[in-house]
């Protein structure tokens, strides 16, 4: 047990492979490492990132009746298969997904994950949606066995030392789409003991030590930002230039029934799924209850000892979430790209430079070995404005703007 002045600390991908060898972390797959230290198993290996690791999708998939029923929870004390089993077989309807499955808007679905856990005492975990999902608008939830929350697991609720099985609540919330076994929804953090987030003060002198976040005058030269930072954390802003974008300052996801295929990659063409927004707009504004794509004033440059996680819902611009996606690895360099719906009355103008969020900042007590980016394969490192998912091509701004 860790004593009460010993500080927490976030898992990084040598220790999440440890896990993973020593059974706490339980995954299909060839666990034999190479001369590198890396698992042989490419795709285990691709599910391993800096400071995360990503469960995925097994063969079965539950669609939910939610029309006549409440919100499927998890329960203290309570294996989520056993909550599953106590619904009637209509409000559950069982599918194989081996060769692809549509999942649409409206609906709720339940998945059971390629990954269980084992937490020792002092050891929790928290889920966050991947970028590319939150950015394809696919909200996920984790729920696992004992835990009566989402999005966490911890073993005061009597889950110590025992399996702990994962599954998903899914809900599609823009877009359709067809799954796969194998797809990777959300990505997993590892904490010993608490204290891992970083304090106003230690972010501030962070920052002071080695700036992490830059703003770019009209030549296009970086230069640290002026840190604003709070006790909810570090505040960060609305690019409604667009001055690597075209003008455009927002996408706005489109009514499109045809589903996104979430095997394939540079396939769709973004404005068949998004409207934009520009500069020049006489309204530049965001409609109540409608999904988007911003991109952030500052780019960041996330230091390898630390990772970092938006704010999910702030009212600092206005009320509602503002991403679905939060989380951030160690080392990576870009554009924060926002995801927010408005819950506002009233539609929302968008100003340069306004407040968006703010973001929170965890410690490790080794640096990761492997880089975001690099071994990593991330798709976001360097993005310059707003990025959607991979599953787009690259955005021909002149084609958008016809």
């Amino acid at each position: 047990m860790l004593e009460l002045n010993e500080r927490g600390y976030c898992l990084v991908s040598q220790q999440i492979r440890s896990e993973i060898l020593n059974g706490q972390i339980k995954v299909s797959g060839n666990m034999k490492l190479n001369k590198k230290g890396r698992f042989v198993d490419k795709a285990l290996e691709s599910r391993v990132q800096p400071s995360s690791f990503e469960p995925v999708t097994t063969d079965k998939i539950y669609t939910l009746d939610i029309g006549s029923e409440a919100l499927f929870r998890p329960t203290e004390g309570i294996e989520i298969s056993s909550i599953l089993d106590a619904l009637v077989e209509k409000k559950r309807t069982e599918h194989d997904i081996s060769n692809g499955f549509q999942i649409n808007k409206g609906f709720a679905y339940l998945l059971p994950l390629d990954c269980s856990v084992r937490l020792k005492q002092d050891a929790h975990i928290k889920s966050s949606p991947k970028s590319a999902r939150g950015r394809e608008f696919f909200k996920n939830r984790l729920l696992s066995d004992y835990n009566p929350g989402f999005n966490m697991i911890n073993s005061v609720y009597g889950g110590l030392n025992k399996e702990i099985h994962l599954w998903l609540l899914l809900q599609p919330l823009a877009f359709n789409g067809i799954i796969y076994p194998g797809i990777a929804f959300n990505q997993l953090r590892f904490f010993n003991g608490l204290g891992a987030k970083l304090s106003s003060l230690e972010t501030l002198r962070e920052f002071e030590r080695e700036p992490f976040a830059f703003t770019t005058d009209a030549n296009r030269n970086r230069k640290p930002t002026r840190p604003i930072i709070t006790e909810e954390g570090f505040q960060i802003h609305l690019d409604a230039i667009g001055r690597e974008t075209g003008g455009v300052i927002a996408l706005r996801a489109r009514q499109n029934p045809e589903p996104l295929d979430l095997r394939k990659e540079n396939e769709y063409n973004v404005e068949g799924y998004f409207d934009p927004i520009t500069r020049k707009d006489l309204r530049r504004v965001i409609k109540a209850k409608e999904y988007y794509l911003l991109a952030s004033k500052e780019f960041f440059s996330v230091p390898p000892h630390l990772s970092a996680e938006l704010r999910r819902y702030s009212d600092i611009g206005f009320v509602g979430p503002q991403d679905f996606a939060g989380f951030i690895d160690n080392g990576f360099k870009g554009d924060i790209v926002y995801e927010p719906r408005s819950d506002e009355f009233a539609d929302v103008e968008l100003n340069d430079n306004m407040p968006m969020t703010t973001i929170e900042f965890f410690r490790t007590i080794v640096e990761p070995e492997k880089k975001y980016g690099g071994e990593s394969g991330a798709h976001f490192q360097g993005q310059v404005g707003i990025t959607p998912s991979k599953r787009f091509k690259p955005i021909d701004y002149k084609r958008l703007l016809e």
